[in-house]
């Protein structure tokens, strides 16, 4: 929660704890992210406020942390960190992905820092603007291709952990909810394939394999893409490749649960290739007809 009340960390322990025990996996850390500009919740020098009009107003000092429930003392996060795991958790083992490390050229300083992490020891991320926000996604892209998996804790909806989860760009994205069965289908997948946007959309079981076959056929088999299914449930799991490797994946692996699937944009320089082909196209189509 942005302002830092809710069941923590018996929440996440318990997620970790069952996750673990049925799929037979390790989780090393977890990310403490509780920035949300639209609510005036931001963290600078580890140290969350939140703003009371111009003013800073560290969290531990508002009327949050008087919660009968879930208060707390600290506004330093890895104290808040200790307090709140009432010693389980020490301030000082946290590893804090500080403002410098967003802004100053050095996302391959907060990539190694993020899989550094082991014994699900906490992450703290530190953001005062959206432009910070985009960077650490693109830090836990890089982290997901060196190969650490990233378990999200989702809101109501399915689509925006899996969209995070995918390791694909999620500044921009649309969202297409379930593709239409027969008619309209094949416009809406020509329409797509020019999307320069992350393409997010939901699938069943049964439709999976032959929408990622027409996927691969319109917009190339090498397209980058995702397929989460189970989000928050015991059988979670994220396949990420090209849409052709997915195809092959599915084929010999029948996919079961609730999927998400997440699409890679058209490159925006694959975009402008296209369009100046499409018009010198057009004008040689022009020139043929005045001859």
């Amino acid at each position: 929660d942005s302002t830092l009340r809710g069941h923590w960390p018996l929440e996440t322990e318990t997620l970790r704890r069952t996750l673990e025990e049925k799929l037979n996996r390790v989780y090393d850390g977890e990310i403490l992210y509780p920035f949300f500009l639209e609510g005036g919740r931001i963290t600078s020098g580890n140290v969350h406020y939140v703003m009371q009009g111009d003013q800073k107003v560290p969290a531990g000092e508002t009327e949050f942390a008087q919660d009968k429930s879930f208060g707390y003392h600290a506004s330093s996060l890895p104290e808040w960190v200790e307090e709140k795991s009432q010693g389980q958790f020490r301030a000082n083992d946290c590893v804090c992905i500080t403002l410098d490390d967003l802004r100053n050229g050095r996302p391959d300083t907060a990539v190694e820092k993020l899989c550094s992490v082991k014994s699900f020891g906490k992450v703290i991320v530190n953001s005062e603007t959206w432009q910070d926000a985009y960077t650490f996604a693109a830090v836990v892209r890089e982290a997901l291709a060196a190969g650490q998996e990233v378990q999200c804790l989702p809101g109501p909806t399915a689509f925006v952990p899996a969209l995070v989860a995918s390791g694909l760009p999620d500044d921009r994205f649309c969202f297409e909810g379930f593709l239409p069965q027969k008619k309209g289908r094949q416009t809406r997948l020509n329409a797509l394939a020019t999307e320069e946007r992350t393409i997010v959309c939901y699938e069943s079981p049964h439709r999976l394999l032959k929408t990622l076959q027409q996927m691969a056929e319109v917009m190339g088999a090498n397209r980058r893409a995702c397929v989460a299914r189970e989000i928050s449930k015991v059988h979670e799991e994220c396949v990420r490749g090209t849409l052709g490797e997915l195809v092959e994946h599915f084929t010999q692996t029948p996919p079961r649960g609730e999927i998400v699937l997440i699409v890679e944009g058209l490159d925006a320089k694959t975009s402008k290739e296209n369009a100046k082909a499409s018009k010198e196209l057009t004008n040689n189509n022009q020139k043929d007809i005045t001859k």
